[in-house]
């Protein structure tokens, strides 16, 4: 079965995280690394996200690792950021992950890496909820085409703390790497931040990230903490609906009372006016 490309958008994971039977999930953004965001403790969680290229580099991976470590490549299309989501949940033994997943997680511990990703294709709840959040007016098709350079394509790898180790999980790698150690006097958040602004770094001069001047400007990311959330619902129910034709119907109206020249020019005026708005980013 086939899964469809999704917003990515805090409101859509937190209520996908909702959907597939874990509570009390929540995902945030942020826009600066090194804000203090101790207000929102506990996070389980950062995904860093960043424009896909085929001059990504091969990472030094783990191949012997601790038994409870869950690590699965990515193998199904278009399932990067539920993937990566997953790899946060299901090494974070704090959260009620729910029936769905727990059953997954229990029976692709005998699997590959390789395996457990394509067994992620089975699990229905999962594969459901991730489909319902494609857009009315979204085409899927079966077998699509690979990515290739130039596309404009968003991959997610998950960092996380797991049993005094900081791990960066990333589903195209061969296995998990180990970043560093959590003590007293060095969080697994420093870790984690010191290692996703080195490879910003890098990928800025391999032309994968653009430089952004402004913490308005900065790269998304997004974090994970316990709190539960319902104000996203509304909100992804427009998002799902197709808003196409009244669209065009009110173009056709505005054209008819010959208004449309005027509000064309009106719109690309106040868009001239506004500032450079925050970096938006599509799964």
């Amino acid at each position: 079965m086939d899964w469809c490309t999704i917003e990515s958008d805090p409101g859509v994971f937190t209520e996908l995280i909702n959907n597939i039977g874990v509570q009390d999930v929540k995902v945030e953004e942020i826009y600066d690394l090194n804000g203090d965001i101790s207000d929102i403790e506990p996070i389980y969680g950062l995904i860093f996200l960043f424009r896909w290229s085929n001059k990504i580099e091969k990472r030094e991976t783990l191949q012997i690792y601790d038994q409870d470590l869950f690590f699965a490549n990515q193998v199904i299309q278009n399932a990067c950021a539920t993937q990566a989501i997953i790899s946060v949940l299901l090494n974070t033994p704090d959260i009620n992950i729910g029936a769905d997943l727990q059953n997954y997680k229990e029976f692709a511990f005998a699997l590959t890496p390789k395996d457990r990703g394509l067994y992620l294709g089975n699990v229905d709840k999962v594969r459901i909820a991730h489909n319902s959040f494609g857009r009315a007016d979204q085409i899927v098709f079966s077998g699509g085409k690979k990515a290739k350079e130039g596309d404009d394509v968003f991959h997610f790898i998950s960092y996380i703390p797991f049993k005094n180790n900081v791990y960066e999980l990333d589903g195209l790698q061969d296995g998990p790497v180990l970043l560093g150690e959590i003590t007293n006097e060095v969080s697994w958040l420093q870790i984690a931040r010191e290692a996703i602004m080195k490879r910003v770094s890098i990928y800025q001069e391999k032309g994968v990230c653009k430089k952004q001047n402004t913490p308005e400007e900065q790269l998304k990311f997004e974090k994970y903490q316990v709190i539960i959330v319902f104000k996203n619902q509304e909100e992804n129910i427009r998002r799902k609906h197709n808003y196409v034709p009244l669209i065009i119907e009110l173009l056709k109206t505005a054209q008819r009372k010959g208004q449309l020249d005027q509000l064309v020019y009106n719109s690309k005026l106040k868009q001239q006016q506004q500032p450079q708005k925050q970096l938006q980013n599509i799964n």
